[in-house]
């Protein structure tokens, strides 16, 4: 089960403190899902980073089948089973698409595997939409 009990996240501002979530109390029961929505900016991705060790909360404590996680890495959750998946690809500096893109040779296809099976890879497209 994920427990998060009285969960404060703030963050600086030029003068004082802006609070983006504040004493929220959850359980998550396991084999449960669970969607949290809102508006833009209401806490939801914060809500997400608090929980997979990306932030850490102002206030308030995290569980995980009882076991306090507040102060455990992102490396420590997720050996735990706790992941994050980002909206944004990550990018690399001086990375294009296709250097990524491995291309199979045609000897190296057995005649019992169709090459239909695999997917028609359009770099030059992919290039253009994520490399910026």
């Amino acid at each position: 089960m994920l427990e998060l009990k009285n969960i404060s996240f703030s963050v600086a501002e030029d003068v004082g403190r802006k609070e983006i979530i504040h004493d929220l109390s959850l359980k998550v029961d396991n084999r449960k899902f669970v969607v949290v929505t809102g508006p833009n900016g209401g806490g939801k991705s914060t809500l997400a980073r608090l929980i997979a060790g990306i932030e850490k909360p102002t206030g308030g404590r995290i569980f995980l089948d009882g076991e306090d996680v507040t102060d455990k890495s992102v490396t420590e959750r997720a050996r735990m089973g706790i992941g994050f998946a980002f909206q944004q690809p990550v990018r690399f500096k001086g990375w294009r698409s296709s250097t990524c893109c491995v291309w199979p040779s045609a000897e190296n296809f057995s005649s019992a595997r169709p090459a239909s099976i695999w997917p028609k890879w359009d770099c030059a497209r992919a290039t253009t939409s994520t490399a910026r």
